[in-house]
């Protein structure tokens, strides 16, 4: 940050950053006025010369084919590419605006011509790197940007472009990019084609036209009832027949059934857009147009006249057509004008007769304006463009005509010294204006110096809030920075990284620990202090969470642990075991209490929120309750079909939720021991539930692949969050009761917005199943476990 790249490039931020490289904010030195760039950075951690050299040319060829790309106005441009210390960078140009994700938003669907100007757009660019034989493969809302300089779309990132030769047929299966909710299936599977590009460009047009959410996407494609996986979609949104068509054609499943090439779909859409228009409606069309064009004296502007013959070519109206529609809407306009230049020609000649004008000569142009029908503010705008515009030169025209006239006496001479000394006189007064505005403008410098100042420390302000992982402080300060600001800019970028925090956008892993089994949970305790975590090697491990220690290890009845849970107070310990047991411990004291007995393994132990009682769930098919003082069982609830492998309090310990292997979740109802109600919207057994920290959501996951957030006083759905591809172990909610944690066998711990259900991020540090997955007691920092042995933590 402290250097400059190439000798010209001054990094301001660090706006992306992952395994693979990192994407800077940054300043050309050497370019004036719009010198901002992004600079892309290539980092490559192997010594391996011959993979450096493998990288070099495929770095080489990307930056040639976005050389070739970057000669379209709606592309970024590529400044430079160069390397330095086997580091590889690539400078692009910087766009100012908006991506489309502000344009479509969940639950607000766009019209028909608002998508179809969109599609239009993006469609120009697509035939445009497709005939240069490249295909995008990540297009998405966030990849298209609209332009805040003039409002066009510009498709930007081409990081994971790949150019095409089907003439030498050679083209391996590559690695699968792009984002898996717009992707089809032959780009799926490592076979783009050009038209994957139409595809996904389609699944972003259902998106803006349904008001869907992304993650509700995939889903489209299961309603279908034959099961060909193809797009189920029209029934969500208001739109032609003909439209329809054209995007069920872009979103075949079969590449070869869809559209072949962009130039196919606009010729298609310009056919919907005018011939399905009435002559009378096209006409209106061009007249609404003419309106736009117009100035408010009837003048049409060049480009303005471009535009209308274009659009008169496009509606297949005659010139006669036209020409009639431009002639009844800028007729008054011209009529108004030929008066507006009457009244200009008369202020001219008295003028020249007389100035400044006598009071009988303002009321007879005053009753001109009448007749010509000229409002005031025309004519005030006529007078401005012709009579002298100040005081000094309406005084210099009358001393000038004082001493032209030829029969002057001693009267005229005495009032041509008049008005000499006052003309001096003025020339003073504007002399010391001068020094005045200078002495302001000196004031307005330092002023602005010291503005300039404080926005300097309160943007430095903002980063400290950011170091500080105060997150939402630091995003409302940032708001506050005027766009006039020479430091919003960078404020934005400190934005846009504060939301990423927020998000765990930046979150990486510290690995923990080790057990020397598959580690199936863990728990924080609720100071903070300490990580439990159980394994299928027999132990529990305790760790000091604020150096990272192992503080201890404790061996239970030798047998895998699959569940873990501190009392609030954190002096105990309780553990499910496969041996059928409920273990417990005292953290001070070290003493073991005598075990709790189930008739099968026990999946899950919760101690209430009063630490009176402990819940647990078991493969004998039971939730039992328990008096942890005496051991007694005070509540048996056998109402389940199969195993119970979850159970939580909601925080007034009233009641009770479980969840089993046949597929339902119970909510039990402990003043009354009956069951309040069951809820049964997965198809699959149902892994993990967690009450929300407020008591009014409940969360879970099964092996349906989905999490399912649920209303916990009316058991009614609110959220279905599709997006792993595996089995969902465990959830977890923030402390905040903002996000939702969920992991997965497909290696992945995501992360939702537990209002709106939106997927903020995802981790893939672990290299196998992931079993558990806890938020700490501050929120700040994530931990899982995995069937790769591993413990780790995330950090916000």
């Amino acid at each position: 940050m402290s250097q400059l790249l190439d000798g010209r490039y001054r990094i301001l931020e660090v706006l992306e950053s992952n395994e693979l490289g990192t994407t800077y904010l940054a300043q050309d030195i050497r370019r004036p006025g719009e010198s901002l760039c992004f600079v892309k950075h290539l980092h490559l951690a192997a010594e391996d010369p011959q993979l450096i050299e493998i990288a070099r040319r495929r770095f080489q060829q990307e930056a040639q084919t976005l050389e070739k790309l970057s000669q379209h106005d709606q592309i970024p441009k590529l400044l430079a590419y160069f390397e330095e210390y086997q580091d590889f960078y690539m400078i692009e140009s910087y766009i100012a605006g908006q991506s489309l994700m502000s344009e479509i938003v969940p639950g607000h669907p766009l019209s028909e011509l608002q998508v179809t100007s969109i599609l239009r757009e993006i469609l120009e660019v697509l035939s445009f790197i497709h005939q240069r034989r490249v295909i995008h493969r990540d297009i998405k809302p966030s990849n298209i940007i609209r332009r805040e300089s003039d409002g066009k779309l510009v498709l930007i990132d081409f990081g994971a472009i790949k150019e095409i030769n089907f003439e030498n047929n050679h083209n391996p299966p590559t690695a699968r990019i792009g984002t898996i909710e717009y992707m089809p299936v032959e780009q799926f599977e490592g076979h783009p084609q050009f038209n994957s590009d139409i595809y996904t460009l389609g699944m972003i047009a259902i998106q803006a036209l349904t008001g869907l959410p992304v993650y509700e996407l995939r889903k489209l494609r299961q309603k279908s009832e034959n099961n060909s996986h193809e797009i189920v979609w029209r029934h969500l949104g208001i739109i032609s027949s003909e439209f329809g068509d054209i995007l069920d054609k872009m979103v075949c499943y079969d590449y070869q059934e869809r559209y072949q090439s962009a130039e196919e779909i606009l010729a298609d859409l310009k056919k919907i857009r005018y011939h399905s228009q009435t002559l009378t409606s096209r006409q209106e069309t061009y007249r609404e147009e003419v309106q736009r064009c117009a100035d408010h004296r009837g003048d049409i502007s060049l480009v303005g006249r471009k535009i209308l013959e274009e659009l008169r070519l496009n509606l297949e109206l005659s010139l006669e057509e036209t020409e009639a529609i431009e002639d009844e809407i800028l007729n008054p306009y011209r009529k108004y004008k030929e008066k507006g230049e009457r009244y200009e020609q008369a202020v001219i000649a008295a003028m020249k007769q007389q100035y400044p004008f006598s009071p009988e000569t303002w009321e007879e142009l005053k009753r001109l304006q009448q007749v010509l029908e000229i409002n005031d503010d025309d004519a005030a705008y006529i007078e401005a463009q012709v009579l002298p515009q100040s005081w000094f030169e309406r005084l210099r025209s009358r001393t000038i005509r004082d001493f032209s006239l030829k029969n002057f006496d001693k009267n005229s001479k005495k009032s041509s010294t008049r008005y000499i000394l006052i003309f001096i006189g003025i020339c003073l007064l504007a002399l010391l204006g001068l020094f005045f505005a200078g002495y302001q403008y000196l004031q307005w410098r330092e002023a602005r110096r010291q503005q300039q100042q404080l926005e300097a420390q309160e943007v430095e302000r903002i980063q400290s809030l950011f170091s500080q992982k105060k997150y939402n402080l630091c995003l409302s300060e940032a708001a506050n920075i005027s766009q006039i600001s020479s430091q919003y800019i960078v404020a934005q970028s400190l934005q846009q990284k504060c939301q990423d925090a927020l998000n765990w956008r930046l979150a990486t892993p510290q690995e923990l620990g080790q057990h020397l089994g598959a580690v199936g949970t863990v728990a924080f305790s609720p100071n903070g202090k300490m990580l439990a975590t159980g394994s299928r090697d027999q132990t529990i491990k305790l760790w000091n969470l604020e150096t990272g220690d192992l503080i201890e290890t404790v061996t239970g009845d030798g047998s895998p642990i699959w569940s873990l849970d501190f009392s609030p107070s954190s002096l105990e310990l309780a553990a499910g075991s496969y041996y059928w047991r409920i273990l417990e411990w005292n953290l001070e004291t070290g003493e073991a209490y005598i075990p709790l007995q189930h008739n099968g393994a026990v999946w899950s132990v919760k101690i209430s929120p009063d630490e009176r009682l402990v819940a647990s769930g078991s493969s004998d098919q039971t939730v039992k309750v328990w008096d942890r003082l005496t051991g007694n069982v005070l509540y048996n609830f056998n109402d389940h079909e199969d195993i119970v492998y979850a159970v939580d309090w909601t925080p007034n310990g009233r009641t009770l939720v479980s969840s089993s292997k046949d597929k339902t979740i119970k909510v039990i109802d402990l003043e009354t021991g009956t069951i309040q109600y069951s809820l049964t919207g997965h198809s699959d057994q149902v892994r993990a539930v967690i009450i929300s920290p407020d008591g009014r959501t409940l969360v879970s996951g099964s092996y349906d692949d989905t999490v399912k957030v649920w209303n916990l006083q009316t058991g009614e759905l609110i959220h279905t969050l599709v997006g792993h591809s595996g089995d969902v172990l465990s959830v977890d909610i923030s402390p905040d009761n903002q996000i939702i944690a969920s992991a997965s066998k497909d290696r992945t711990i995501k992360l939702w917005n537990l209002q709106t259900g939106e997927l903020l991020s995802t981790f893939t540090g672990h290299t196998n199943e992931v079993y558990a997955v806890r938020f700490s007691p501050d929120g700040q920092t994530i931990a899982s476990s995995s069937k790769d042995r591993t413990i780790k933590l995330w950090r916000r």
